[in-house]
């Protein structure tokens, strides 16, 4: 499991635990097929809180925690189940720590190996050039001579500011296109 995930070394113990937590909710043939856990406490067991081991995780930051501007989630990576009480363990890679919460968003498909190539997919999105929209200005007066339908114009010419309507644009194609 750390090794699919590609966690460090230092996440033996996490795997481990999370290993014996699963094996434990799994088929026993000495039990006749049935869920340890199950013949244990004598109740049906849920299945559906079991996640990717090193998936990347959104973590909700409690809004007494954090400012309005700040963000709502903490990117985190998927160690293993809580203890006692039901949670969730996750490594946060940038202060280094282990967390434990219940309000979490999992994405399983992608792992803690696949974080730099994940990051670089964001950087060249937001990098990329938007398609804008331009429109030919065309039908202006010239600065230098002044129209008989308009007031005089000011001497300084960076203060023009050149008006156009709607029938006298012409859209422009922008120079680079990019379809998504």
């Amino acid at each position: 499991m750390r090794l699919h995930s590609g966690l460090p070394q230092t996440f033996w113990a996490d795997a481990v635990h999370t290993a014996v937590y699963l094996i434990n909710r799994g088929p026993s043939v000495p039990l006749e097929f049935r869920l340890p856990e199950e013949v244990w406490r004598g109740k049906e067991v849920q299945l559906s809180h079991l996640k990717v081991f090193g998936c990347v995780s959104y973590i909700h930051i409690d809004s007494d925690a954090r400012n309005k501007l700040e963000a709502k989630s903490k990117k985190c990576f998927f160690i293993g189940y809580g203890d006692e009480e039901f949670g969730f363990r996750f490594w946060d890679d940038q202060n280094r720590k282990i967390i434990r919460s219940r309000n979490v968003i999992f994405n399983e498909k992608v792992m803690y190996k696949d974080r730099s190539s994940e990051e670089t997919e964001m950087v060249d999105s937001d990098t990329s050039p938007q398609r804008s929209e331009f429109i030919r200005l065309e039908g202006l007066p010239d600065v230098t001579e002044p129209n008989n339908n308009q007031e005089s114009l000011q001497e300084d010419s960076s203060t023009f500011m050149p008006t156009t309507t709607q029938e006298d644009a012409e859209p422009i194609e922008p120079a680079v296109r990019r379809w998504w």
